[in-house]
Order: structure tokens, then C-alpha cells, then sequence
């Protein structure tokens, strides 16, 4: 699939010392680059996240920020593909993608719901993440105690295609809905080696 062409202030934007973007901005950008499936107020680059590369270079972004999407986004997609039926894992694809546009030790920083009945209880909800589901995406970093289970996890999906490299920063439990704690914060950091 070929990627999208970048919009010209968007070059613009990379050429800065420090780069955030935000994915699956809404109206509501965080940072400098919104990234959106659609054209709205403060979004730069339309792209289906999860289902086509985000349009953006190579280690070009310092800090990702995706604050209520992920449980937006389907962890398996169907569809035929020349009269058969393939199986796709938008949430892989998506952190692979930051895993490329981050820079080494570059930051994903992630808010979602984990608690009912903000993390499965909304229409629009279609994926439950936790704090092992978070774990499974860190290749260093979930405690000593798990190490063998969650490097297992890991290496099934690497079967299905899951490259990125990273390591979990943080993992806690915040008040985004006021008076009550309802969503996670976490943070990894790309282990990708520097140039």
C-alpha cells in the first residue's frame, strides 16, 4: 500500500527540534501534528490509523499522544482479500506505525478507559484494554514476576506481525473523568537504537 502523500505544512512542522503528534485528535489537537480518519478542525494528516501507514518519515516524531482512541480502534478486522479471507490486527499495525515515526526513546503516551463502564460500556467502544493488555505491547519494562508470560505474549504477537520495540515507562491509574478513576496513563518509550 502506498502511503499518502504529507502535506506541505506538515514538512514544515518535521523540521522543528521537537515534534509531537496527536492520533486520533478529533477536534481537539494535542501538540503539533493531529492525525484523524476525519477532516476536522485542527487535524493535519487524514489516515485510517490501524489500517494504512501513517503518512509521516521515519524516526521524524519525538512524542505520540493517543488520549481516548484506542478503544476505538478493533484489535482484529476481516476482510477478503483476492477471494480470501484474511484476518488484520489494526491495534498491531497501529504501534508498529508509532514504533516508525518515533525517534530512539522517543515517548507513546497513551489515555484510555480501563474501568466499566468507560472501557466497554460506550457505543462506540469496540476494544477493552487493561493493564495486561498494555503489558503485552512492552517488550522491557512489566514486572519481574510476569517476565516469562509476558514475553510469551509478545513473541505470539510477533507471529502476527507486531515488531515495535518498547519499553513501559508508566502504567497508573487516573481521575480523567472527574471523581473517579477511570482510565490508564501510559507511557513507552521506543527502544529503537539510535542512528
Amino acid at each position: 500500500m502506498m502511503p499518502k502523500p504529507m502535506p506541505a505544512h506538515v514538512a514544515e512542522m518535521l523540521s522543528r527540534r521537537y515534534v509531537t503528534a496527536d492520533l486520533g485528535c478529533g477536534g481537539s489537537k494535542r501538540g503539533d501534528i493531529g492525525i484523524d480518519f476525519a477532516e476536522l478542525d485542527g487535524v493535519d494528516v487524514v489516515c485510517q490509523l490501524g489500517f494504512e501507514p501513517i503518512p509521516l518519515p521515519d524516526s521524524s516524531v519525538d512524542k505520540c499522544f493517543a488520549y481516548d482512541f484506542l478503544e476505538h480502534l478493533p484489535k482484529i478486522a476481516h476482510a477478503a482479500v483476492d477471494g480470501r479471507w484474511k484476518d488484520h490486527r489494526p491495534h498491531l499495525m497501529l504501534f508498529n506505525e508509532v514504533f516508525r515515526i518515533l525517534k530512539p526513546e522517543g515517548l507513546f503516551e497513551t489515555v484510555t478507559p480501563v474501568t466499566e463502564p468507560e472501557a466497554n460500556g460506550r457505543a462506540l467502544h469496540v476494544s477493552v484494554w487493561n493493564r495486561e493488555t498494555f503489558l503485552c505491547f512492552a517488550s522491557r519494562g512489566f514486572p519481574a514476576e510476569t517476565r516469562r508470560i509476558w514475553a510469551a505474549e509478545n513473541r505470539m504477537m510477533q507471529w502476527h506481525g507486531y515488531t515495535a520495540e518498547f519499553e513501559l515507562q508508566d502504567y497508573s491509574e487516573i481521575e480523567w473523568i472527574p471523581g473517579k478513576r477511570s482510565h490508564a496513563k501510559v507511557v513507552f518509550k521506543s527502544l529503537k537504537p539510535a542512528p
